[in-house]
């Protein structure tokens, strides 16, 4: 069976929290959830899988379709 989405290796860094080595599979057809305290870091494995957040490495997979390092570059709007 193939897998929907693979994540190896994901890392991201704050300030005062980093999200190090972060790796799962998910098989087509399967449900998957992500469970944990506040803080552990669930919302922020989305945003990166969605492309909302800039990543320091990962390899991921996504419905067949391979990911390396992206980085996304975050500019501050002046008004």
């Amino acid at each position: 069976m193939r897998n929907a989405i693979e994540v190896e290796n994901l890392c991201k860094a704050y300030q005062e929290f980093a999200l190090a080595d972060v790796c799962f599979t998910v098989p087509q057809g399967r449900c998957c959830g992500l469970v944990g305290p506040i803080g552990a870091g669930k919302m922020t494995t989305l945003r990166i899988m969605a492309g909302l957040s800039y990543i320091v490495s990962s390899v991921m997979t996504l419905l067949g379709v391979s990911y390396g390092l992206s980085v996304h570059i975050h500019k501050k709007r002046e008004f």
